[in-house]
């Protein structure tokens, strides 16, 4: 697990997480962990894990506010938020794919 910061082409400042710690919960009551790798450009969060098939879906937004970012991932019909408090490493919020809804964590390292 490690963080990486450099620049974009137009000069803003990337910050990649990776191997970071997602925990799920689902609203029927089961949940699971497994790794993901967190984004950061300018005000953009990309948020990339191996879905149950082995292929990457990627959850991708904008941030609403100091914090706050909604995201979404149209190749599995998913929205969802993300909410980061000041000088935290952990992002919770809701999510949902289809017809399964429930919330995340990501503990990032």
């Amino acid at each position: 697990m490690k963080k990486l910061i450099s620049k974009s082409s137009t000069g803003e400042i990337i910050k990649l997480f990776e191997k970071c710690n997602l925990e799920w919960y689902f609203w029927e009551g089961k949940a699971y962990n497994q790794m993901c790798d967190v984004r950061f450009t300018g005000s953009v969060i990309a948020v990339s894990y191996k879905d149950q098939n082995g292929d990457y879906a990627i959850f991708k937004g904008k941030r609403t506010g100091k914090g706050h970012y909604e995201l979404t991932a149209p190749e599995i019909n998913g929205k969802a938020t993300l909410h980061r408090g000041p000088r935290t490493k952990i992002l919770e919020g809701y999510w949902q794919e289809d017809d399964d809804k429930g919330m995340w964590r990501i503990h990032l390292y």
